[in-house]
């Protein structure tokens, strides 16, 4: 049973069989989808939550929230929801937790 994370409402059991010729390309591009999303977990981690973004007329620095590293990582987790073999990869191991939860 899958995870209810949002993302995975589309999730559809499509998977390439393994007799398929297409299997380990298949494979191969969900195994670098997941690890996308895992270096992109990682630089959410370590991303400034605020940044610098020039000073305001009084001379105080205009501080900017940073959603860029935790926009990536969503556009990520999405794709690799949408992919069912990555989809199937992450359940087998256990990992479905990596679509989503806190960074």
């Amino acid at each position: 049973m899958l995870t209810d994370h949002p993302a995975l409402d589309g999730y559809r059991e499509e998977l390439v069989p393994e007799a398929d010729p297409r299997y380990e390309a298949a494979r191969e591009v969900a195994r670098e989808d997941i690890k996308r999303v895992e270096q992109l977990h990682e630089e959410a981690r370590r991303a400034p939550i605020w940044v610098f973004d020039g000073w305001d007329e009084e001379g105080e620095p205009i501080m900017e929230e940073n959603t860029d590293p935790w926009d990536r990582l969503e556009r990520a987790r999405e794709r690799v929801a949408g992919n069912p073999n990555a989809v199937a990869i992450l359940r087998a191991e256990g990992w479905l937790s990596l679509l989503g939860g806190t960074t």
